[in-house]
């Protein structure tokens, strides 16, 4: 069974190489660590001394910054081990490194026992811990087969990949069951998530609502873009700030459609848009242009008025504590605008990008989304 997805994996690899070698050659993606998703385990890992070691897992940003909680409770209550952490993303790595230090941080492996096997072998970790829905066959096999203890944390099933997993459950009915009942624990985030689990084949004796590590990590430092942006947004009396983060390629026309929608009536409403990938930050720039709108870049901004025009965060790490400007939030890929208004906003109508809106009431202001 093991040996059959493999090979699955493999001709899958094998038949979008044409699309990695174009990534990499285009964007510069995949290109970092990629020795190390063939199982080249950093000398700086391997020489880890007398300490065991803990593995933890976040994909990207956002998985890194829920689990930074657990790295330093890890850290403080089991000082006799070393914690690594290790990414699929650049940008999470970058992220990791600087939070973990980069010594402790490395690219996760491709799912392939002879990628993953030099990972255990070095590490010999006592406990994995994998944020959110990782569920990667080959590696908590060989987790499970090393002696760790595997917990699953921060778990979300969300309606676009509850399909996913069923029919992979179909298609390969034993594996994804095996898959998980290597976990030792799943902490789900809601109960809506501890049934999904429990549906696509998580023994329920394993599952436990915990909550969502997200809101128990305290925010770091503000950025002093922040402050910057408030007080120029003050001086040129722009306003309302629509704030669009993690945009996705097929989102950014229709939100700048959106925003132009709300320039009719309010000409001093600034637009901060900030792409998921860093690679495509001058392809949004030049979009935003293209399109007859006044472009501000993050990197190049020196304090130019921002009412009615487009400021682009074409930077890592920031966009977190630039939400809190926002008057209207986007979050790429969800879909839906959220609303943050008090009771003396007027209504904002504009076209909003999807069928599924969600209206979200602050202090009892009137919120006003038209499709």
């Amino acid at each position: 069974m093991y040996a059959f997805y493999s090979a699955l994996l493999a001709f899958f690899l094998a038949l979008t190489l044409p699309y990695w070698l174009l990534q990499m050659m285009r964007h510069g993606k995949y290109r970092a660590g990629l020795r190390q998703r063939f199982g080249a385990v950093p000398v700086a890992l391997a020489d880890r001394g007398e300490k065991p070691a803990i593995w933890v897992h976040a994909v990207s940003v956002g998985e890194v910054v829920a689990s930074s909680a657990v790295v330093e409770a890890l850290r403080q209550k089991v000082p006799s081990h070393r914690v690594m952490v290790s990414t699929t993303t650049s940008t999470g790595q970058k992220l990791a490194a600087q939070r973990f230090g980069a010594e402790n941080v490395f690219y996760f492996p491709l799912d392939f026992a002879f990628a993953v096997r030099p990972y255990f072998d070095a590490l010999q970790p006592d406990l994995v811990v994998v944020a959110e829905t990782e569920f990667w066959p080959n590696f908590l096999r060989c987790a499970k087969r090393s002696g760790a203890r595997i917990a699953v944390i921060n778990c979300r099933i969300s309606d676009r990949s509850l399909p996913g997993y069923k029919r992979f459950r179909f298609w390969l009915p034993k594996l994804l069951e095996k898959t998980l009942a290597n976990v030792d624990v799943f902490l789900a985030q809601t109960d809506e998530d501890r049934k999904r689990l429990i549906e696509i084949g998580a023994p329920e004796s394993k599952v436990t609502v915990a909550g969502n590590l997200k809101f128990d990590v305290a925010p770091p430092p503000s950025p002093r873009i922040v402050a910057s942006l408030r007080e120029g947004f003050s001086h040129s009396g722009a306003g309302p700030v629509l704030v669009c983060g993690s945009t996705l390629e097929d989102e950014e026309g229709s939100l700048l459609s959106a925003f132009r929608n709300i320039l009719v009536n309010h000409p001093k409403a600034a637009m901060i848009l900030a792409p998921r990938h860093p690679e495509r930050f001058a392809e949004v720039a030049a979009l935003v242009e293209n399109l007859g709108f006044r472009l501000c870049r993050r990197s190049l901004w020196s304090g130019e008025p921002l009412a009615g025009g487009v400021f682009l965060v074409d930077s890592i790490g920031e966009l977190a504590a630039v939400y809190s400007l926002a008057t209207i939030a986007f979050v790429g890929g969800s879909h839906e605008f959220l609303m943050i208004r008090n009771k003396s906003s007027q209504p904002i109508k504009m076209i909003t990008i999807s069928h599924q809106v969600k209206k979200h009431h602050n202090d009892g202001g009137e919120k006003e989304i038209q499709r």
